[in-house]
């Protein structure tokens, strides 16, 4: 059995990519959707030949992007619920103290028998995550932008923005640790 406070984290970091392999896969959908219309849009009339070719070369680098890094963190998050599941079993072989300092509340897996391709494969699922959802972003506001009027490219350039926001807060969690760094017991 694990230690209270790393059976806390585990089912933490379980929930949290459960849910993100449910999200990301929608996200995926979503994209693919949007590439259906954007594909219906594109070769209708003469729309190619008014088009800016960059543009619709960038729109399919970003409608292409948001289907693989969205599909790629959901494997991902399958990847991370699967090694959290087996930490129980690699913790029992492990004798480890029951109290003591870490760095961050990650450190407590690893120490317990996570291994290092627990943190590769966490930054890999961050990155996928982040760039996945930035990329659908892009996907749609270019989309608007080449099909739209000014004012629903206004609109949309606005709600854009405040859609992204909430991610500049993971810039600052990137390079810092949480400091649990105190003693404190694990159990």
């Amino acid at each position: 059995q694990l230690p209270s406070l790393v059976e806390y984290n585990r089912q933490g970091w379980q929930m949290t990519c459960s849910s993100a392999a449910i999200v990301t896969s929608l996200l995926a959908a979503v994209a693919t959707g949007l590439l259906s219309a954007i594909n219906d849009v594109v070769n209708a009339g003469d729309f190619k030949q008014m088009a800016n070719p960059h543009v619709l070369n960038f729109l399919y680098v970003a409608s292409f992007g948001a289907i693989i890094l969205n599909a790629s963190a959901t494997v991902t998050s399958l990847f991370l619920i699967d090694e959290l599941g087996d930490l129980p079993t690699l913790a029992s072989d492990l004798d480890k103290p029951k109290e003591g300092s870490l760095e961050s509340d990650t450190d407590i897996l690893v120490y317990y028998g996570l291994g290092s391709t627990w943190t590769w494969t966490r930054w890999h699922w961050i990155i996928s995550l982040v760039l996945g959802v930035w990329c659908l972003f892009l996907q749609v506001i270019v989309f608007v932008y080449i099909t739209q009027t000014t004012p629903v490219k206004v609109m949309m350039t606005l709600a854009t923005i405040f859609a992204v926001l909430p991610m500049y807060r993971l810039v600052p969690n990137l390079f810092k640790k949480k400091d649990i760094s105190r003693k404190h017991p694990y159990a």
